[in-house]
């Protein structure tokens, strides 16, 4: 609930809903969080605002009364997932139209669920996390993290709350009102923990608390509809990527429990329908959110390929991406934001399809999987002596070496992969020291891939499409194993005085002509052809 009060800038705000506190603040305008443990009913409810704008002037006091939306999440409901979502043309699911028809929904859940519970591979999805069972501190370090989560704690971006009752979504405890953490929140990572325990100990305590949050953020969060890219506290098109990501993970890892019972399953399902839907008709059009947003939609297909989109979801997702390879990344390797971490993020993207359906054993376009290896190449360009790229616009220092382990299976015959990949010990170093990369702009100078190398780099390219800084010209130097010249470096993507520092000319090392910024951001554009 967004408020603004005409003729009070300054004050002090305290609100009560139905007689529930919901706290104070200090400035106008406001955005009031309204938990709905608070609303009692679709009408009759009442918000009450206190204003103090002065301790010798009266109190006073305003009383909003309303409706309230009670829409929970699916959208879909159960019926219309057996008879419009799901691929019924499918062997396995022949019977449901019968079984729906005759009223047998438990049938139909049934015989859906059994469907998913059989051809879930976890142990092509899991690797890493299995990996884990077997580290003592890992374990350690899970189990302190699942106990916060199972407590309703919940901690992003330096951030931990504890919530009382159930946990209330797009309720923001950070002192400035970061929107991040409500976006970072709902990527629903905080399954994370329980799921890679669960693995460990296989108690269902686990399982039971990872359900109780997904429902919970399910039903506080229903669809938006012709909601645009950007909008919504907790469906933007990108954390709706990244939250398929991580349920995808969660999913795998707590199918065998026996909490993941049939009507659960087909709940969680419809939700995933919808996730599909959301990233195949709500996405971006450029940039890391697409290739991000593209790329879930893809995997998605491939790990559940059970619905009547299927097909054109998969087929829209690669032709997309495909496109994103030629329209995004440089002939000389760069992606077009000029950022090594973003860059390092969309090439994860785009080698996660090939890692999934090459684990499924489907086919993608030698052009495609050409293209992602050539992405590769602006590690060993960029690389410090340290193999970490330069921490130049929204970025730090990058490292291409987990990218290249995993890339690595896929190409294998790349021995400069190879060498990034196992940190010198196998492979070979590139056969060029100091290179340039026209397109990018950028050029990195070495006497040798020693660690203690002298390495300089200098900053010529355009303003990038996204993430970028005002550093043009900027110049880092790394010499006998020690950073000598460093620049800013990146901040928190808010409004505050040091994030304006981070992306001004003054954090960088380069010139200012009578003390002015360099204003690339108002004379260059990106061009896209």
């Amino acid at each position: 609930l967004k408020l603004t009060l005409e003729g009070v800038e300054d004050g002090v705000f305290a609100f009560k809903m139905n007689g529930k506190d919901l706290g104070e603040v200090r400035s106008a305008p406001f955005e009031v969080i309204v938990p709905k443990q608070a609303i009692r009913a679709e009408t009759g409810n009442e918000l009450e605002i206190t204003v103090r704008t002065a301790p010798a002037k009266p109190v006073t006091r305003i009383v909003l009364r309303g409706t309230y939306p009670t829409t929970q999440g699916p959208l879909v409901s159960e019926q219309e997932f057996f008879t419009r979502c799901l691929d019924t043309s499918l062997p396995a699911f022949a019977d449901i139209p019968s079984r729906v028809a005759s009223g047998d929904l438990a049938g139909a859940r049934k015989i859906f669920a059994d469907h998913v519970r059989k051809n879930l591979r976890p142990e092509a999805v899991l690797g890493d996390w299995y990996a884990k069972t077997n580290m003592p501190a890992a374990v350690r370090s899970l189990r302190k993290k699942a106990a916060l989560v199972m407590d309703h704690t919940l901690n992003t971006l330096g951030t931990s709350w504890h919530f009382e009752g159930p946990v209330e979504w797009e309720f923001n405890p950070t002192y400035n009102g970061y929107r991040e953490w409500n976006y970072h929140i709902s990527y629903f990572d905080c399954g994370d923990p329980l799921a890679e325990l669960y693995l460990v100990t296989r108690d269902d305590a686990l399982a039971r608390a990872w359900r109780e949050l997904l429902l919970s953020f399910i039903s506080y969060n229903p669809l938006p509809v012709k909601a645009g890219p950007g909008s919504t506290k907790c469906w933007r098109s990108l954390d709706t990527a990244a939250r398929t990501f991580y349920l995808t993970r969660q999913i795998h890892a707590f199918i065998s429990s026996p909490v993941c019972d049939d009507a659960f399953l087909v709940t969680l399902f419809r939700s995933v329908w919808e996730h599909g839907l959301r990233l195949r008709t709500g996405h971006a059009y450029r940039g890391n959110w697409f290739t991000n947003e593209m790329s879930s939609l893809a995997r998605l297909t491939f790990y559940y390929p059970y619905f009547k989109e299927t097909r054109e979801w998969r087929d829209y997702a690669l032709g997309r991406l495909q496109a994103e390879l030629d329209r995004q990344v440089y002939p000389d390797g760069f992606q077009s934001e000029l950022a090594p971490g973003y860059h390092c993020g969309v090439m994860r993207h785009f080698l996660s399809v090939v890692e999934t359906a090459g684990a499924r054993g489907e086919p993608l376009p030698p052009a495609f999987v050409q293209g992602v290896e050539r992405m590769f190449l602006i590690f060993p360009r960029l690389a410090r002596p340290d193999l970490r790229s330069p921490n130049i616009n929204d970025s730090g220092n990058a490292s291409g070496g987990p990218l290249a382990r995993s890339a690595l299976q896929h190409y294998p015959h790349n021995d400069v992969m190879r060498w990034f990949a196992t940190e010198r010990r196998e492979g070979r170093p590139p056969e060029w020291l100091s290179c340039e990369m026209p397109y990018a702009g950028f050029a990195a100078f070495r006497n040798s891939w020693e660690p203690d190398a002298l390495w300089a780099f200098l900053d010529g390219g355009p303003f990038g499409m996204a993430h970028q800084h005002e550093d043009k010209l900027n110049f880092l130097l790394d010499a006998y194993g020690k950073v000598m010249l460093i620049e800013g470096g990146n901040y928190f993507y808010d409004t505050s005085a040091m994030r304006q520092y981070a992306i001004s000319t003054r954090a960088h090392n380069t010139v200012r002509i009578a003390s002015k910024f360099l204003p690339k951001k108002q004379v260059l554009r990106m061009v896209q052809e």
